[in-house]
């Protein structure tokens, strides 16, 4: 339930124009994203350069709500996202299904995605859903640096990079189950990156419970 005093710093963000002249946002949990999607609609941070957005313990949709505020950012260049999720996303949320919005030019991309129980292990669509709504509204062709960590498919890593020709620097997590496919992967994508010049790559123990 939001709380009253929530409430209230929702009114003063919408009629205050929160965030004028801040260049970096760091937001972690639901309630201050909430706070986010509700100011930035009427010009609230609109000077963001860099959003660093931490959720954890939420659905699927909460992620979906982060992308949408990305209209009202016309400066921004720097995405850093950690989700961690429990289930798949629910048939029918996709953002891609709202209205359209003007894609952002990135320089530099952190995207991280991990699960919160084995059972999640089951739900490994919500990374490639994630992916796809993050496509629909940023433009990746100017990005420079980009961290992935996944846990099911190396199709997340590859849907970034496809569209990232003129990357720099790549940061790869990659769950150790995957670790004998990732070679090949790896020289697949490399082989469309020619401006690359810093390659970082951490194998990770398991898809859960990461060390």
């Amino acid at each position: 339930p939001v709380s009253q005093e929530l409430l209230q710093v929702w009114s003063v963000a919408i009629k205050a124009h929160t965030g004028h002249g801040v260049r970096a946002l760091f937001l972690y949990g639901k309630p201050s994203l909430e706070v986010l999607t509700r100011s930035v609609p009427t010009g609230g941070f609109s000077s963001l350069v860099e959003l660093h957005l931490s959720l954890f313990h939420v659905e699927y949709i909460d992620l979906q709500y982060a992308y949408e505020s990305f209209a009202h950012m016309p400066k921004l260049e720097y995405f850093n996202t950690a989700f961690s999720y429990a289930r798949s996303p629910d048939t029918g949320t996709s953002a891609r299904s709202l209205r359209p919005a003007p894609r952002r030019r990135l320089a530099r991309l952190d995207f991280q995605l991990a699960i919160e129980t084995p059972e999640a292990n089951e739900h490994g669509r919500v990374e490639l859903e994630a992916v796809a709504d993050l496509l629909h509204v940023v433009d990746l062709s100017t990005l420079r640096e980009l961290r992935v960590s996944y846990n099911f498919s190396h199709a997340v890593p590859f849907q970034l990079t496809a569209l990232s020709s003129n990357l720099r620097i790549l940061r790869l997590s990659v769950p150790a189950p995957l670790f004998p496919s990732f070679p090949a992967a790896l020289t697949s994508m490399l082989a469309d990156l020619p401006n690359l010049v810093a390659l970082d790559v951490e194998i990770c123990r398991s898809n859960f419970g990461r060390d």
